[in-house]
This record gives structure tokens, sequence and C-alpha cells, in this order.
């Protein structure tokens, strides 16, 4: 899928304040555009996001992307 010798991370979060299809919209294409994302599957109704990417991505950046699109980073989840 990302090639052979790729290692492939996934991360699950929770984000607040998600009220609609263009919220999970919005939130998608923050997360897209962090480098190394490669898919992003946004749940409106669990207010989560499953982030895959060709690296760990740390709190920090998720929580600026989130952060800039309007949105609340509340962690990783289980």
């Amino acid at each position: 899928m990302f090639g052979h010798n790729k290692k492939v991370f996934n991360q699950k979060i929770k984000v607040s304040g998600m009220k609609c299809m263009m919220c999970v919209k919005h939130v998608s294409e923050a997360l897209e555009a962090v480098k190394g994302v490669k898919k992003v599957e946004v749940s409106l109704s669990e207010g989560t996001a499953v982030i895959t990417s060709t690296r760990q991505l740390s709190e920090d950046e998720l929580k600026a992307a989130i952060s800039a699109a309007g949105y609340g980073y509340e962690g990783l989840a289980a």
C-alpha cells in the first residue's frame, strides 16, 4: 500500500467540537496536511480520528492541526 519497506503508523485521537459532516471534512483536511499523513478517517458519532502515517506523529503536531481548524484535541483514544 505505501511501499514494501515503509513502516506504517496508526494513531487514534479524540476530537471535540464536531457537529456536522462539514466539521468532519475540516478535521480531515487539517490532519491530511500534516507531514507524513497518508489517510484520515474521522468519526462524527465517536468524536475520533484515525490517522495513518509514514512516521509517528507527536501529540503537539496533532493538537496544532486540530486547534488550527477550530476544534479541540482531547488526546489519544484507546
